[in-house]
């Protein structure tokens, strides 16, 4: 039995938010505010001690993110990027 913490809903809810600010968002910041997104949440992910549950639910939020943005960003500009930073 799978115990869902009320944190992960709360996390859910901003995270929805967050994704519709992205997707509407049209101007030339739109490439730098997706990365900045992601670099967040990949930064949450490294600085915590994680328990195997919460490691899994950064990144499948983490790919979920990835994902999207890849219909509003070239994958390769996200590869430069990610290589840049990491």
């Amino acid at each position: 039995m799978v115990h869902t913490l009320p944190e992960c809903y709360g996390f859910d809810g901003v995270l929805r938010r967050v994704v519709s600010i992205l997707t509407k968002h049209t101007d030339d910041l739109k490439e730098m505010i997706w990365y900045e997104a992601i670099d967040c949440l990949k930064d949450m992910k490294q600085d915590l001690v994680l328990k195997t549950y919460c490691n899994r639910f950064f990144q499948s939020r983490l790919n979920m993110l990835i994902e999207l943005m890849s219909s509003s960003i070239p994958f390769i500009e996200f590869l430069d990027h990610a290589l840049e930073k990491y």
